[in-house]
């Protein structure tokens, strides 16, 4: 008998295909790595991009300038807001400056939460206090009560022994 006889008959298929899915699996590894790289710089580009545009928004000097993508490819959205910002830039100006407000005006809403959770929050603290200190307060004179009777009572009882 041979060893090929003595081994199952799917034995034979099992690891030349396990190596060709495996070798297919970092061909994958590999094209997700080349997307994953290319998307990190379209997004670096898009925000060079996103940054330029607020910083001609920002300065009031959108009007002469001309505006070239960072990373080379004009998509059509992008190619309309040029062109808007071109032609007119006091729409887009007031829309920033309306953003900035509403952002200032949701911090200021949230600050003012945060404050009266902060009040509420000391206002139970010392609440707290106040309980514990009237708990306090409430048996400790018991206890002083009881601390001088028992001391009373011990003196009596030596002196009733020293006399008895």
């Amino acid at each position: 008998m041979s060893e090929q006889e003595g081994r199952p008959a799917g034995s034979r298929w099992l690891v030349p295909s396990i190596l060709v899915l495996l070798g297919m699996q970092l061909g994958l590894l590999y094209l997700q790595g080349g997307l994953l790289h290319r998307q990190s710089n379209d997004i670096r580009a898009l925000r060079e991009d996103v940054q330029y545009l607020s910083e001609l928004i920002e300065s009031g000097t959108a009007e002469g300038a001309a505006w070239h993508p960072a990373h080379g490819k004009a998509k059509p959205r992008l190619q309309k807001a040029r062109f808007i910002l071109e032609e007119d830039p006091e729409p887009a100006v007031r829309e920033v400056e309306e953003s900035r407000k509403s952002g200032q005006k949701a911090v200021q809403e949230a600050k003012e939460v945060q404050q009266k959770v902060d009040v509420q929050a000391h206002a139970q603290k010392v609440e707290e206090k106040a309980r514990m200190k009237e708990a306090k307060s409430s048996w400790s004179p018991l206890v002083a009560i009881v601390l001088g009777v028992l001391a009373v009572a011990l003196v009596a009882r030596v002196l009733v022994r020293r006399r008895g």
